[in-house]
């Protein structure tokens, strides 16, 4: 996975958004989708169409190896990145993705992800992997990174839609509780003069 953007707050604002109006809520993340596609198109074309490695190469989308290991499959793993809106919350920062970036094809991830260890059933993958595509990430962070200034600006207009409408509607429900409270206030009032017969003010 690859976050596009994170914005601190705004999980809070699309979640607010969607119990205020989901169909304005669908229709801003959908924008962020549409924006953030190009990125997706861009990541894909960075992954290999044919030989990622020598030996690993499948002639159709989900063939495995005899031990059950993923073959990679060039169209599959370009296909494969989608684009995604919200997601959980990174522990370590205290912030959500908006808009992220996943690779679907399991033979796409690991082309792209995998250098952490070299330990396991194939220990010479990693290193010949490395040693030919170079470390991860490999194509999702990189592209994320060289073509994500160019979708920020229509990505920032629909959060600040979003923004709009839950600060409208908590500063009406703000003003909706302050004129009940008011009228409380002055019936409570009438009440009291009324019981010690003071009248005529």
């Amino acid at each position: 996975m690859a976050a596009v953007t994170q914005i601190d707050g705004i999980k809070k604002v699309l979640q607010e958004l969607y119990y205020l109006d989901r169909s304005l809520h669908k229709t801003i993340t959908g924008r962020m989708r549409t924006a953030a596609q190009p990125i997706a198109d861009y990541v894909g074309s960075l992954f290999p169409e044919s030989d990622a490695l020598s030996g690993w190469q499948g002639s159709a989308s989900g063939q495995r190896t005899a031990g059950g290991f993923p073959k990679y499959y060039g169209p599959s793993a370009r296909k494969g990145i989608k684009v995604r809106t919200g997601g959980r919350v990174n522990r370590a920062t205290g912030m959500a993705p908006i808009v992220k970036l996943v690779q679907t094809d399991p033979a796409g991830a690991i082309f792209d992800i995998s250098g952490r260890s070299s330990s396991g059933k194939h220990p010479n993958f990693i290193p010949n992997l490395r040693g030919k595509q170079g470390e991860a990430s490999r194509a999702m962070w990189p592209g994320v990174l060289s073509k994500f200034p160019a979708i920020e600006s229509e990505i920032r207009a629909a959060i600040a839609e979003a923004e709009k409408v839950v600060n409208e509607s908590l500063a009406a429900g703000a003003e909706s509780r302050t004129a009940k409270q008011s009228a409380f206030a002055s019936a409570r009032g009438r009440t009291s003069l009324g019981r010690f017969g003071v009248r005529g003010i």
